[in-house]
């Protein structure tokens, strides 16, 4: 009877291995960047002394199955003084699938306020849709903080995505001869994918 339930801890023992052993097989075979076709980096601020809003990050362009898939992460401070915020432009042929914002942080109750997404109707301007993130419509300042944006897109069924196209960060805001005036400083993020590498 003891031979036999020795025999079972052994037996025990070795599933136990085989189990560990094939969990880190599992684990091993999970890849950083998997599927990532192109990585771009961004940073845009208004360089101001005392109100400096900045927002900085990269651009990964992932391949899913048939699918691309757009993924910007972004940090984000606007200063105290700023009513613009930081706003970020997508194209035509691209939807927003999901999108989360931080902004600002320690105060999760007020994310919801901060935030908003509009979109066009108007196949003719060279936007669909906007992330606005802090912006105040009565240019009254929000009284500034950091965050973190995260925005996938995917793209419409009939987009060339070999054609190239550029997404657009913008920062700040002012009145000049009393009309507000929303990012006064922004950089475009250019994302051309290679049709050779995308069948891939």
């Amino acid at each position: 009877m003891k031979k036999y339930m020795i025999m079972g801890a052994i037996i025990a023992v070795l599933i136990l291995l085989t189990a560990c052993g094939s969990n880190k097989e599992t684990d091993a075979a999970v890849k950083i960047n998997q599927d990532t076709l192109q990585i771009k980096d961004f940073e845009v601020s208004t360089d101001l002394v005392d109100s400096n809003t900045v927002a900085y990050g990269n651009v990964y362009v992932r391949k899913s199955d048939d699918d691309i898939i757009i993924t910007l992460v972004a940090s984000i401070v606007i200063g105290e003084n700023d009513w613009g915020g930081v706003s970020f432009y997508i194209p035509q042929g691209w939807n927003i699938s999901n999108a989360l914002s931080s902004y600002p942080d320690g105060s999760s109750d007020k994310s919801d306020n901060n935030a908003v997404i509009l979109s066009t109707t108007d196949t003719t301007s060279e936007w669909k849709s906007y992330v606005e993130i802090g912006h105040e419509l009565n240019q009254t300042p929000t009284g500034g903080g950091t965050g973190t944006v995260f925005i996938e897109l995917t793209s419409d069924e009939n987009t060339s995505i070999s054609d190239g196209f550029s997404l657009l960060v913008s920062v700040g805001s002012e009145l000049k001869d009393g009309a507000p005036i929303v990012g006064t400083a922004s950089t475009s993020i250019q994302l051309d994918i290679d049709p050779v590498t995308e069948g891939k």
